[in-house]
């Protein structure tokens, strides 16, 4: 019988065959280098990619036996595919990135070392990456982790998760049950709060190289609203009945003490890089969250979406005022090297499917 692995990286694609052979040849150079063939799982879960997905992924589970490859065959919806590849995953705990995320190349042999031994982990978070918080190697009650990390412990390539959390969830838990843009975080939550004799730890494992996803996706203030803000209130709310209510409160709460920042950078897409029609989408999302949102939320917002519906070349020059006073001109140019990026992603994004808005059914 053989022993089983102690990771699992599970990397859910769809139409990026470059990318994803860019990644593959990172992780399989650096398990061969540091011998960790017998401790990690290298496992590609396939969208039904038209693309060469399928050709390279065929010819690298021929060269490495650590690999493991599903394809499902027809588009099952980014979600879905999400859950599915972790649910595939055989290693003790699993983290799950994206094709267009990297790891960085020489992280992997601490990390499974740490969770070798360490097996009384339930969730592990990469703290290197976190600007809101400046703890970095702690132990924590489900509680504090959402009050401090509840936005940022869903990010690719930041947690790592007890694989068994996964199965025993979805055994009771249909697809269907998932946010759709966070059911990762869900998982977290719902297996923290079934296992509390498990820890939940956070250190700084810098672990996450090269990050690429704000190269090839293209940012709006209706998919930071939508797919950010309003999709983790939802995701709280939705497993609120299944956890206890200071765990569902301490979510919610991490999302009122960060909503500035938030509104900060839905402006600056809304203001220089969105179409008038994806500001009004925006607006219109925004007032019908209204009946899950708390008085706080509601004023911020309510606020926004003023500004958003206002000629944007007086909100453009009032903005611009602002970061200039309270940033100088370092903040200044920041943001024009971020408006500069997202404009030259919607040209690339008529020519190339690498290049994408964020879509819930990809």
């Amino acid at each position: 019988m053989l022993a089983e692995k102690i990771l699992t990286i599970a990397i859910p694609t769809w139409n990026r065959a470059q990318l994803l052979e860019e990644l593959l040849v990172q992780l399989t150079k650096q398990v061969v280098n540091y011998e960790l063939e017998s401790k990690i799982e290298v496992l590609i879960s396939n969208n039904g990619s038209i693309d060469d997905t399928e050709i390279i992924c065929l010819k690298y589970l021929a060269l490495f036996p650590f690999l493991t490859y599903h394809n499902n065959g027809t588009n099952i919806g980014a979600r879905n595919n999400v859950l599915k590849a972790l649910e595939l995953s055989s290693g003790r705990f699993s983290i799950f990135i994206g094709d267009d995320d990297r790891l960085r190349n020489d992280c992997l042999p601490g990390l499974v070392d740490f969770l070798d031994q360490n097996k009384t982990i339930g969730i592990l978070l990469d703290s290197n990456r976190d600007k809101l918080n400046k703890l970095k190697d702690a132990s924590h009650t489900l509680d504090q982790l959402l009050l401090k990390y509840y936005w940022f412990m869903g990010n690719a390539g930041v947690f790592i998760i007890k694989t068994s959390y996964v199965k025993e969830i979805l055994q009771s838990h249909p697809y269907d049950f998932f946010n759709i843009c966070w059911p990762q975080t869900q998982l977290m939550i719902l297996g923290a709060n079934m296992h509390p004799e498990d820890k939940i730890i956070t250190k700084d494992l810098n672990l996450v190289g090269e990050i690429l996803h704000q190269d090839v996706m293209m940012y709006s203030s209706y998919y930071l609203w939508n797919a950010g803000y309003f999709a983790l209130t939802q995701a709280a709310l939705e497993v609120k009945d299944e956890i206890n209510a200071s765990a569902y409160f301490s979510a919610r709460k991490h999302l009122q003490n960060n909503i500035q920042q938030w509104i900060i950078n839905i402006v600056l897409c809304g203001f220089y890089t969105d179409d008038r029609s994806t500001r009004i989408k925006t607006v219109k999302s925004i007032f019908q969250s209204f009946k899950i949102l708390h008085l706080k939320e509601k004023i911020f917002l309510f606020v926004l979406s003023c500004a958003l519906i206002v000629p944007v070349f007086i909100t453009r020059i009032i903005t611009n005022l602002f970061i200039f006073i309270f940033s100088g001109k370092k903040g200044l140019a920041k943001k024009n090297a971020f408006v500069t990026l997202e404009l030259e992603k919607k040209k690339k994004k008529a020519k190339s499917i690498v290049v994408r808005e964020f879509n819930f059914n990809q």
